[in-house]
């Protein structure tokens, strides 16, 4: 009986410590989120809201979180930024529910004022991390619509400020009263200094002023806002000028237009100047630069004083070209430069025509690149010619290294990413050949060839006659079974159109869904076909009829077909593709 006494005794005595140590628990709940105040000018008060805490305070020792059981007030301070805040508090809310929204209307306010309020959540005695926002009693206008600053030229020590008053509040409202702009004016050390304002501006109406007397050769800083009251000031909106003489802006309107072995250069006097200044368009000069595909930059003219220039490079064979231009001035040249092209230019190249980028260079410099990225903030340069390849290739979980299918140091590489759209076409142009009385050319390339399971890119063949529409003589089809990683050659032959002048052809590298890897090709060649075989079928028989194949070997029968396309056509023991337009 003793025994369970004294136990008795303990238990008690150990209930009594454990619901103490209950009792001592502590919550300190988070900080009120989504606060807002809102200024009632019929009524002179200030609406401030927010949503109160669920939880307390993360733990970072224990990585504890607790859902808070109650909230016993919320307490809320107010003060004017700047000044102290008060020892007493302006309003208190009352058992506001957890993770519910409360309210606190302050009426105890002054009209076109500046307050900061600050809260916190009390779960008894002990207070929560705070939140604070700011709230003004009275209209904030909305940011100017226009604000600009400009030299009438480069003797003047004069800059004209321009703007317009917004029509609507801060909030979107309509702005229906008449309001003030300031104007400040950098000084140094991130200051700025009221220069001027401009009283009764109605809304959406345009005003001007003039700074004056102000030193050559520096570049001044302005901003200015609306502001209803002394303190409803709108965002601010900003301003620099150049005074003195600015160097040059950018060119504007550049354009390159080619004529056989000549480019027409033509563009437009820069804006203003670098700096938002005058810049003197009767000292102002131009220079030119010529750049080649491969990356090199040629002097053209260092010292061009028109708008317009005629280059007539001295080129042994037609070459892609693009150009830069720059405009100067006794105060320096523009930041950036004017860019036009790439167009081509120079003598139509002859047959036969191979370009097998050795050395990672190209033969013919004529080549230029076409692309169906279309994302406003970022294209990339696709095509590159490097001394060997490399391939993640699915199948064996491996990285192949590709070297050229001719072993000369150099091959064509596309390269896409995975970014890259399903259908991104990135294409390599040939320049010009000549096939003047030419009647069949052939035409034949190497593609890296890989299965479906490594890579769904495929490499595409075309050509266009006297810069006609383009014509697809191939696309590579991706083995749907496991195959060995090979340079393929593809080999087709083209009747050239009675009369044509040139050909170009065209290699589209393009990327589908799947693996991300590149698509390498090699050896592209032109040769003259006109006086040979065509497939190694017989000689030439022009007085036999002729007899219409489809590509999949549907015989059409002796009439040409009507409809678009490439076709097989069997003349004696004469077989050639023809293609009908």
């Amino acid at each position: 009986m003793r025994q369970f006494t004294l136990l008795s005794s303990a238990l008690v005595a150990c209930c009594v410590v454990c619901t103490a140590q209950a009792e001592a628990k502590t919550y300190t709940a988070e900080p009120p989120r989504e606060q807002k105040a809102t200024y009632n000018e019929s009524e002179n008060a200030i609406t401030i809201s927010a949503k109160a805490p669920k939880y307390t305070e993360y733990d970072w020792e224990t990585y504890e979180q607790d859902e808070l059981p109650y909230i016993s007030y919320v307490s809320i301070f107010r003060h004017t930024p700047g000044e102290s805040w008060p020892d007493t508090e302006c309003g208190r809310v009352s058992n506001p529910t957890p993770g519910e929204t409360f309210e606190f209307v302050d009426k105890n306010v002054e009209p076109d004022k500046k307050y900061e309020y600050r809260m916190a959540c009390y779960v008894d005695d002990t207070k929560g991390s705070e939140a604070y926002v700011q709230a003004y009693s009275g209209t904030i206008p909305g940011q100017l619509s226009t604000f600009t600053a400009s030299t009438a030229n480069h003797l003047t020590s004069t800059v004209d400020l321009t703007f317009t008053a917004p029509t609507t509040t801060s909030t979107g409202d309509a702005l229906t009263k008449t309001m003030a702009i300031d104007i400040e004016r950098y000084t140094d050390l991130f200051t700025y200094t009221k220069v001027h304002s401009i009283e009764n501006v109605e809304p959406g109406k345009t005003y001007s002023w003039q700074d004056t007397g102000l030193a050559l050769n520096d570049t001044y800083r302005y901003r200015a806002y609306a502001r209803l009251g002394e303190n409803g000031t709108g965002d601010l909106s900003d301003a620099d000028v150049y005074v003195g003489l600015d160097k040059p802006g950018v060119p504007q309107n550049f354009k390159a237009t080619a004529s056989g072995t000549s480019v027409t250069l033509t563009w437009e006097k820069p804006l203003k100047g670098a700096h938002n200044g005058s810049y003197d368009p009767a000292t102002t000069t131009y220079e030119l630069h010529r750049v080649y595909i491969d990356g090199s930059n040629e002097l053209v003219d260092g010292n061009i004083t028109g708008t317009n220039y005629t280059d007539s490079p001295a080129l042994n064979e037609e070459q892609s070209l693009s150009y830069t231009l720059t405009a100067k001035n006794a105060a320096g040249e523009s930041n950036d430069k004017a860019t036009a092209g790439p167009v081509v230019a120079g003598n139509y190249l002859q047959l036969p025509f191979k370009e097998s980028f050795a050395n990672q260079k190209l033969e013919h410099l004529g080549w230029s690149t076409l692309t169906t990225q279309n994302d406003p903030y970022y294209t990339y340069k696709a095509w590159e010619f490097v001394e060997t390849g490399r391939m993640y290739y699915y199948p064996t979980d491996d990285y192949l290294d590709i070297a050229p299918q001719d072993a000369d140091g150099g091959l064509a590489s596309c390269i896409f990413y995975g970014y890259s759209e399903d259908g991104q076409t990135e294409s390599l142009v040939s320049p010009h050949i000549d096939v003047n009385g030419k009647s069949q050319i052939g035409i034949s390339f190497c593609y890296y060839d890989v299965c479906s399971q490594a890579s769904n890119n495929t490499a595409s063949l075309l050509i266009s006659t006297d810069d006609g529409q383009w014509t697809k003589l191939f696309t590579s089809t991706p083995s749907a079974e496991v195959t060995t990683p090979q340079w393929k050659e593809v080999s087709e032959q083209y009747q050239v159109p009675a009369g044509a002048k040139n050909v170009r052809v065209r290699i589209d590298a393009v990327k589908h869904d799947g693996s991300i890897t590149n698509v390498y090709v090699d050896n592209i060649k032109v040769v003259d076909q006109s006086q040979s075989s065509v497939d190694g079928i017989g000689q030439n028989a022009d007085n036999a009829p002729k007899q219409y194949f489809n590509l999949q070997g549907v015989a059409l029968g002796n009439e040409r077909p009507m409809d678009v396309g490439i076709y097989v056509v069997k003349q004696g023991k004469r077989a050639y593709k023809e293609v009908v337009k």
